[in-house]
């Protein structure tokens, strides 16, 4: 009987310890000096994402996305499986990308700076409590929206 009950007491520690740490990770959380939220609203959440050469953003997960690169950027994804990738964007190109889980590594010579945007409804498990009342003049009161600028 205690084996039993220590199994189960076990199994319930590793519910409510192990399994949040194993759920996807918000890019802004494990990148906060690299990821900056310029726009979050009801409907769409934009980040500003900088990559100097050689950093690397932390395995973190996101829902389907449009990237848009600011410059030419050269990068090394690799997967929640293990397998990498590399590729390359050009200034001004725009992509797709389905929900993914990866970690970003910059493995050019130069700065990578892109918006990454997503439809608000895609990010309700990653949706940061701080945020979801927030209107637009809100955030832009908080200083979250930098003019909307797109460079530096």
């Amino acid at each position: 009987m205690k084996a039993k009950t220590v199994t189960v007491c076990l199994g319930v520690f590793a519910a409510l310890v192990w399994v949040p740490l194993l759920r996807a990770q918000d890019m802004v959380k494990v990148a906060p000096k690299n990821c900056r939220v310029v726009l979050d609203n009801d409907r769409v959440r934009v980040i500003r994402v900088v990559l100097k050469p050689g950093e690397t953003l932390p395995m973190h997960s996101h829902p389907a996305n449009v990237v848009y690169s600011l410059a030419a950027a050269k990068a090394k994804y690799t997967f929640a499986d293990g397998k990498t990738e590399e590729r390359e964007l050009k200034a001004g190109q725009a992509v797709w990308s389905d929900a993914i889980s990866h970690s970003t590594e910059n493995t050019g010579t130069t700065e990578v700076a892109l918006w990454f945007s997503s439809s608000r409804s895609n990010w309700s498990c990653y949706r940061d409590a701080e945020h979801s009342n927030r209107t637009d003049g809100q955030a832009k009161e908080a200083g979250e929206i930098d003019r909307l600028a797109f460079a530096r």
